[in-house]
């Protein structure tokens, strides 16, 4: 995927449409400026956000807490035409077995591992992982928690604005 911030072009990811039908999807990554001009990287279904993996700190994607400081993953920001255009790639760090890494038609990014052993591919991560994951689940001023039901919550002092909500 990648971003001239000049023209704000993009080079896009897409899902398949399900797991039976490669047609393009309706999942898509890419790369947009923020309002601050830094580059994110967010998942869009259709025209709207799903789910926000970050900015790149130069070792994990701030918004996946997953990636920790030390996580060896393999992702790479390549910039070139003197910082217009940007790149993220992916590249086996030590190969020790296959990954496969692919955006799924419900807009989830899925890392899988090949175990030779047993001849079968292992799910490492998924990302977003749940729910409270999701882009703007409950709104600008609630709280979001997995566990709870209903996973929506509004902040001490604050209501909901209907009891749908």
């Amino acid at each position: 995927m990648g971003l001239n911030t000049r023209t704000e072009k993009q080079i896009i990811v897409t899902s398949c449409k399900d797991d039976n039908n490669p047609s393009l999807g309706s999942s898509t990554i890419a790369l947009q400026l923020d309002p601050q001009k830094l580059v994110q990287v967010i998942i869009l279904n259709g025209s709207s956000k799903h789910f926000r993996l970050g900015q790149w700190n130069r070792g994990s994607f701030i918004g996946v807490p997953s990636m920790t400081k030390d996580y060896n993953n393999g992702f790479q920001q390549l910039t070139n035409n003197k910082g217009e255009t940007l790149h993220f790639s992916y590249g086996i760090l030590s190969y020790s077995s296959p990954t496969l890494i692919y955006l799924d038609s419900s807009g989830a990014i899925i890392q899988m591992d090949w175990d030779a052993e047993n001849n079968k591919w292992l799910k490492m991560q998924v990302v977003p992982k749940g729910q409270c994951d999701l882009y703007n689940t409950c709104g600008p001023f609630g709280s979001c928690k997995n566990n709870d039901s209903p996973i929506c919550k509004c902040f001490k002092g604050y209501e909901p604005k209907s009891m749908s909500e």
